[in-house]
């Protein structure tokens, strides 16, 4: 069995090149995907250095900064650790809520950045 039989394959055009993909990126997806007992230290320990050393080089500490797709709310949780004002979006509806009761210090929201009026 080849990679084409087992994924969809795609062209990114944007990227210039090809991308495989298993699984349509819906909520059910990643809400399956992200569950976890132990969501509160995966979210403590999971340092996002690559992140806060590009966000330190354009805003200043104290910058307000939305994470459309943020997910488990590691890289939101790190950056607010850092200084930053942050918001993460998210349209897993559970894992929002899981993270929201664990960790109600992380200023996680449910949307979908996707749609816009």
């Amino acid at each position: 069995m080849s990679i084409d039989d087992k994924y969809q394959r795609y062209f990114l055009s944007d990227k210039k090149c090809i991308a495989y993909f298993s699984h349509k990126a819906s909520f059910k997806y990643w809400d399956d995907l992200w569950k976890n007992n132990n969501l509160e230290k995966i979210i403590k320990n999971s340092g996002s250095n690559y992140f806060e050393t590009f966000i330190r080089k354009y805003l200043k500490e104290r910058s307000t900064i939305l994470e459309g797709g943020c997910g488990q709310g590691k890289i939101v949780y790190s950056l607010m650790k850092s200084g930053y004002n942050t918001i993460g979006i998210d349209f897993a509806p559970e894992i929002v809520n899981q993270v929201n009761k664990i960790m109600p210090e992380i200023d996680i929201r449910y949307g979908d950045v996707s749609i816009s009026d």
